[in-house]
């Protein structure tokens, strides 16, 4: 079956053709309903064509619409870069062990992750990763 293409439960069911931004998502919900994932891509992905200013329309075919792959990864902080070189260059002696790392200086070592939380306390901006 074409991904584009609803499938025959869902043609069976939708005898006539949409003509409303409200006949679109009335065929989107059933055809989710009865576990039609390409027949509701299919109804959002028209719908959203022919009603482009139709919000939910809009986001039914933002949220069913085919996962997209990205092909550059967006360069690591300096603080990602700081603390990936300090594993790499202290990460054997920790083997084992929790650490937390916040800009590439070691802030914790724990034999959980429960007890280096509560070690560190505040965690935001901190790596915290079994080394």
């Amino acid at each position: 079956m074409e991904a584009n293409k609803p499938c025959e439960s869902a043609r069976e069911t939708a005898d006539a053709s949409p003509h409303t931004p409200e006949d679109f998502v009335r065929r989107i919900q059933m055809a989710l309903e009865q576990g039609a994932f390409p027949s509701a891509r299919y109804f959002a992905t028209l719908g959203a064509a022919h009603y482009p200013d139709h919000l939910a329309l809009g986001q039914y075919a933002k949220v069913l619409a085919p996962p997209t792959v990205m092909r550059r990864a967006v360069p690591p902080t300096t603080a990602v870069r700081a603390n990936r070189d300090w594993l790499n260059a202290h990460g054997k002696d920790y083997r084992g062990h929790w650490v937390a790392l916040q800009h590439g200086k070691l802030r914790g070592v724990a034999d959980s992750l429960g007890a280096l939380v509560e070690q560190v306390g505040n965690t935001t901006g901190v790596l915290l990763t079994r080394a």
